[in-house]
C-alpha cells in the first residue's frame, strides 16, 4: 500500500540530474518534521504546508523567509494536505487518525477535526464551491462542506481510492482507485460518478495531477512503475511516461510545473525529480540535491518549487532557471 512506502530504506541518492538541463541546486533546505510526505502552497498568503507522516504534524513555512514559523499537531499519520486560498483554511487527511484536520491559516491552529472516516489518504479542495473531497478506505469519497466542516454525503467509487484531484472550474473530481486500476469521475454538482476510466492492465494508480490548459490527467501508476497520461474528458490513454535517462522505479508524485508545458515527477526510490515536456513527453531537466523526494508544490507567484525530502526530514526549495 502506498502510504507505507516511505518506511522503506533507500541507499541511492543521485548527485547529478538524470535528464536534460539541471536546475540549480536548492536555494534553501528547511528542516521540518519526521518523514515529510506531501506539500501544499497558499499562493495568496505565501505559506507552505508540509505533512509530517510519523510526526503527526504539519509544518508551516513562511515562503518569504523559507523558515518554519509553526508546527501544528494533527491526527495520526497525516498524508495529503490541501489549501482553500479563499477561506485560508488548510485540510489534512489523517490516515490512521480516521479524520481530517482543519487548520486556520491565519492562526495556525486546528479549528475542527472531522471524523467518521476510515483511513483517509487523499483530498482536494474546490475553492469555488468550498467543498473538500476525501478518499476513504471504505471505497468511497466523502464530501465535506467547508462552511460547516461536516460530511454532507459519500460517493461510492472503486477499490482503495487514493489520490483526488479537482477541476474547480468544471466542478469535476477525479479519484485514483488503487486496487481497481481505474479513475472515477465525479460530478461535483450532483456528487455522482459520471464516468470510470480504465487504466492499462496491472495499474495501481495513486496520485493524480490535472492540467487545465491541455485537459490532461497525469497519474502515477505504481503497479507498472510509470506515469499514465489521459485525456481528462474521454479517459483515453495518450502516453505512458517510463522515466528520463533512468527509468522510473517508484514514481511517487506528479505536479504541474508550467501548465500546458511541463510537469515535475518525483521518484523516491532513485531520489530524483524530473521535468517532462507535455508536448514531446521528453525529460528536459531535473532538481538536484534531494533525498527520497515525495510531494511537490509550486508557487507560481514567487516562482519557487517546494519538495518534501522524506529521507532527511527537510523541504528543498528551488527556483525556476531563467
Amino acid at each position: 500500500m502506498k502510504p507505507l512506502n516511505t518506511l522503506r530504506v533507500t541507499h541511492l541518492t543521485l548527485a547529478l540530474c538524470l535528464a536534460g538541463t539541471a536546475f540549480a541546486g536548492p536555494i534553501a533546505t528547511i528542516p521540518v518534521g519526521d518523514l515529510p510526505h506531501f506539500v501544499a502552497v497558499n499562493q495568496t498568503t505565501n505559506r507552505v504546508y508540509v505533512s509530517n507522516l510519523t510526526g503527526d504534524s504539519v509544518s508551516v513555512i513562511d515562503g518569504a523567509s523559507d523558515t518554519v514559523i509553526a508546527t501544528v499537531s494533527v491526527g495520526s499519520l497525516p498524508e495529503v494536505v490541501d489549501v482553500n486560498p479563499v477561506t485560508n483554511m488548510v485540510y489534512v487527511a489523517n490516515l490512521l487518525g480516521n479524520s481530517v484536520s482543519v487548520i486556520d491559516g491565519s492562526t495556525n491552529a486546528v479549528v475542527a477535526t472531522i471524523t467518521g472516516l476510515s483511513g483517509p489518504y487523499g483530498l482536494a479542495v474546490n475553492s469555488i464551491t468550498n467543498q473538500i473531497f476525501v478518499s476513504d478506505g471504505a471505497n468511497s469519497v466523502a464530501v465535506i462542506n467547508g462552511a460547516t466542516n461536516t460530511i454532507t454525503t459519500t460517493v461510492p467509487v472503486g477499490s482503495y481510492p487514493y489520490g483526488v484531484r479537482v477541476n474547480s472550474t468544471a466542478n469535476t473530481v477525479y479519484v485514483a482507485n488503487g486496487i481497481s486500476g481505474t479513475i472515477s469521475v465525479i460530478d461535483g454538482s450532483s456528487d455522482k460518478v459520471t464516468s470510470t476510466f480504465t487504466l492499462p492492465q496491472g495499474a495501481l494508480p495513486v496520485i493524480i495531477a490535472f492540467d487545465p490548459i491541455t485537459n490532461r490527467l497525469f497519474v502515477t501508476d505504481d503497479g507498472n512503475e510509470v506515469v499514465d497520461v489521459l485525456d481528462a474528458s474521454a479517459g483515453t490513454l495518450l502516453k505512458t511516461i517510463t522515466g528520463g535517462k533512468v527509468p522510473f522505479a517508484y514514481p511517487a508524485y506528479v505536479a504541474m510545473f508550467q501548465p500546458g508545458k511541463t510537469v515535475l515527477i518525483s521518484d523516491d526510490s532513485i531520489s530524483a525529480v524530473t521535468e517532462f515536456n507535455e508536448s514531446t513527453y521528453a525529460a528536459t531537466g531535473g532538481l538536484t540535491g534531494g533525498s527520497v523526494p515525495i510531494g511537490i508544490a509550486v508557487n507560481r507567484t514567487t516562482g519557487k518549487i517546494y519538495v518534501a525530502e522524506n529521507g532527511n526530514g527537510t523541504v528543498n526549495v528551488y527556483t525556476q532557471p531563467k
